[in-house]
C-alpha cells in the first residue's frame, strides 16, 4: 500500500516480502521521483542513462486509482440487525438467556 494525494493504494498481494518492497519502491518512484524513501538502492531502480525505470503494471495501477470515473466497491459490513440485534451479534442470539436485562 502506498498513499499518495490522501489515497491508500494497494498495489497487490504478495508471498514474498522482498516482491512487495520492490513493488513499494517502484511506486515511491513514479509517485515522488528521486525523492522517494525505498527499501533498496535506487540503482536497482535506473537504466544505463541514469533515468528511473517506470514499470507498466505498477503505473497502470497508480493511474487506475487516480481515475475519478472508476467505480469502487464498497465493502462488506458485518450484519448487525435480525434476532437480537446488535446484542445477538455480539453475543448470538441467545443473548437473552445470558441473565441480561434488555
Amino acid at each position: 500500500v502506498i498513499n499518495t494525494s490522501g489515497k491508500h493504494i494497494h498495489l497487490g498481494t504478495f508471498t514474498v516480502e522482498e516482491d512487495a518492497a520492490v513493488a513499494f519502491d517502484k511506486a515511491a518512484l513514479i509517485v515522488r521521483g528521486d525523492k522517494a524513501k525505498i527499501n533498496f538502492q535506487l540503482a536497482n531502480y535506473l537504466d544505463a542513462e541514469g533515468t528511473i525505470i517506470i514499470d507498466k503494471a505498477v503505473n497502470d495501477k497508480l493511474m487506475e486509482a487516480q481515475d475519478p470515473n472508476r467505480k469502487i466497491r464498497a465493502k462488506p459490513t458485518k450484519k448487525t440487525s435480525g434476532p437480537g440485534g446488535l446484542m445477538g451479534a455480539l453475543f448470538g442470539a441467545a443473548g437473552m438467556d445470558m441473565g441480561m436485562d434488555m
